[in-house]
């Protein structure tokens, strides 16, 4: 996304777009057995905590974002600030809810 805004090099709109889809589909698969692994463990699958919470919102983000590029609302430079936006989400996600909040997911 940087070397896009930076060049203008739209070549890596596609390598980034299978990036992140390829990404995106491991991602909500690791969701599913992580809830049925929860169930096991815990009894239910959702324990609302600040990870699970973060981690909803960052598959959110991703959902919007591979829609907006399927639909092609946004092309280019927003779609390449979407997705720097994106990994400042997924760093909070893994480091800045793990250091800042409680929670039984301490990874």
């Amino acid at each position: 996304a940087y070397i896009h805004m930076k060049e203008k090099n739209t070549s890596l709109e596609g390598p980034r777009y299978r990036a992140i889809l390829i990404g995106y589909c491991l991602f909500t698969l690791s969701m599913i057995f992580g809830g049925i692994w929860a169930y096991l463990a815990w009894g239910t699958y959702w324990l609302w905590t600040p990870k699970e919470i973060w981690t909803s919102i960052l598959w959110l983000f991703y959902t919007f974002y591979l829609h907006a590029q399927l639909r092609q609302w946004w092309t280019g430079k927003p779609l390449a600030i979407l997705g720097i936006a994106g990994f400042a989400v997924v760093m909070f996600t893994y480091l800045g809810v793990s250091l800042l909040m409680k929670s039984s997911h301490t990874f």
